[in-house]
């Protein structure tokens, strides 16, 4: 058991630091994040982007350091414990901030559109995701359809992105960095109401659907079924908080998909939260007929009397009633079955002043 603790104490950070290292790195290669070019002051936009990439980009680095490092300790039978989720997440949260010198380092070179200093900034920002992906992963690791949402999120995501930025590297001429969460293809998708901004608030209903209908139709419980939908956006709309609005005259470039960030969350939620919410059909009973009844209801009181004899040992069977008649009460006559019950019910003790069971009275 030591041992996988510290097997996992050493994965998640590894894991986070090349997960950090990759997504920089295919980021700068593919022109998603630009560096060395100085950010126009009338653009001051464009410089929200690139935050807005380096807070996800951290975030997701803490989500799979997390989600790897955990399997350290899982067993089949044996799921691991809140201990184990948080230790998990802390760890890639410190391989994430080791890795912030990937960002760093060349934000010194890059002019940004006011005066401030770039990588102190770049810093705070690569902080503040990997702040929110602690708190994502351990959301995620508590609840499996969760997690399946935050993955197909993050699968989007760098679909969308990749294939924008490979769009514009192919027609060979000059291309804006593409927007986080954005089809950003004009040579390829034009720019329309669907392929805009927008389209992550479909895309959040959708997936909240899909995710949250495959998580029902598997049996999962209904929390986690309602969280699918709002975990993915979650990462994007924490990435654009972290990056701003936007400011200047080209702000509407950055301001739409932050606004659109935000919307999708609630709409990824109320799209989980159908499928959740209606309650699973009960399964029909099959209706009792009289017969039925009796029989379960004599079960039911059997099942309630201790297992000691009761009857049978302390009492005798009651006399055969007998027809002749005698002397009653009030110089009545008298039934002799009824003197024969009379003297078994007190034998039982059912009577008040009766002597003990077993002390029969003398006829």
């Amino acid at each position: 058991m030591v041992r996988a603790w510290v097997k996992l104490i050493w994965n998640s950070p590894g894991v986070a630091v090349v997960a950090a290292a990759a997504q920089m790195g295919v980021a700068e290669a593919l022109g998603i994040i630009r560096w060395g070019e100085s950010f126009d002051a009338s653009h001051p936009s464009d410089w929200n982007a690139v935050l807005t990439w380096v807070g996800f980009i951290y975030a997701v680095a803490v989500l799979g350091g997390a989600a790897i490092g955990r399997r350290a300790v899982r067993r089949p039978g044996r799921p691991d414990g809140m201990a184990a989720r948080i230790v998990a997440a802390l760890a890639a949260g410190l391989g994430a901030a080791a890795a912030v010198a990937i960002a760093w380092l060349p934000a010194r070179t890059t002019k940004p559109p006011v005066n401030i200093d770039p990588e102190l900034v770049v810093a705070m920002t690569a902080g503040a995701g990997i702040i929110v992906g602690i708190l994502v992963a351990l959301v995620a690791m508590s609840a499996r359809p969760a997690a399946a949402g935050v993955r197909a999120a993050v699968a989007w995501m760098w679909l969308v992105g990749t294939g924008s930025a490979v769009a514009g590297i192919v027609t060979h001429e000059p291309f804006d960095p593409p927007r986080l969460a954005v089809i950003d293809a004009p040579s390829l998708v034009p720019t329309q109401s669907w392929s805009g901004p927008n389209l992550m608030i479909g895309l959040a209903a959708i997936l909240g659907l899909t995710v949250a209908g495959v998580a029902r139709w598997g049996g999962a419980h209904r929390i986690g079924m309602a969280l699918s939908g709002v975990t993915g956006p979650a990462v994007v709309a924490a990435a654009y908080l972290i990056a701003g609005p936007g400011s200047g005259s080209d702000r509407s470039n950055q301001f739409e998909p932050y606004n659109a960030s935000l919307i999708a969350v609630g709409v990824g939620l109320c799209a989980s939260m159908l499928v959740a919410i209606p309650g699973r059909r009960a399964e029909t009973d099959t209706l009792w007929t009289p017969a039925q009844d009796n029989a379960r209801r004599a079960a039911d009181s059997i099942d309630a009397v201790d297992d000691e004899p009761i009857i049978g040992e302390i009492m005798d069977a009651p006399p055969a009633p007998r027809h002749d008649v005698s002397q009653g009460v009030m110089g009545q006559p008298q039934m002799s079955f009824e003197h024969d019950y009379a003297e078994w019910l007190r034998e039982l003790g059912q009577v008040p002043g009766a002597p003990p069971n077993g002390e029969r009275q003398a006829r």
